[in-house]
């Protein structure tokens, strides 16, 4: 960090690139809003889907709806990818999923969660019959439902990856 007796400081990037904020804001807050303002939602519609079914779901048990997070939903994305080479709550690295998170210099503080999904022969269902096929799967899964109806998370991310066959869904829940 570069300071002067102004109100700005300039910091250089991990990619060399430097960046000039007020010395009030916060370098994780701006730096998550430049993580997360260059996603491409290319998977839009399944992931739309699938929040609308859990909210569905949420509302029958008297919960409120879920919003989106589209700050986590960069984090989610690295998750989804990971889990094309190891589908597992632990990265490939050997570490917790949560991890995607610190190693960014994001904390996570209140309730957090994550689910995963895969289907395999899937390519010839639409996006909804996919989407309600993952959502069924989780609420017939005691660990998964407690997730999708836990009153503490009140937004989530959630980031699809077609493979080959596989289909793999990735969800992180947060709350207060």
């Amino acid at each position: 960090m570069v300071a002067d007796n102004s109100n700005k400081a300039t910091y250089t990037l991990p990619d060399g690139s430097k960046v000039t904020i007020d010395k009030n804001q916060n370098i994780r807050d701006y730096l998550l809003h430049l993580y997360t303002q260059y996603i491409k939602h290319e998977n839009d519609n399944i992931e739309k889907e699938i929040l609308r079914l859990i909210n569905i779901e949420r509302e029958k048990v008297g919960l409120e709806a879920l919003e989106w997070n589209e700050d986590g939903y960069f984090f989610t994305e690295i998750r989804a990818e990971e889990c094309c080479e190891s589908f597992s709550h632990t990265r490939p690295n050997g570490c917790g999923c949560e991890t995607v998170y610190t190693e960014h210099n994001v904390l996570l503080s209140g309730y957090w969660g994550e689910n995963l999904g895969r289907v395999t022969d899937g390519n010839e269902m639409t996006d909804t019959q996919l989407a309600e096929m993952l959502v069924n799967a989780w609420m017939n899964s005691p660990a998964h439902k407690a997730n999708l109806l836990e009153e503490h998370f009140t937004s989530i991310s959630i980031a699809y990856v077609h493979l080959g066959g596989y289909h793999i869904v990735v969800q992180n829940f947060f709350g207060e």
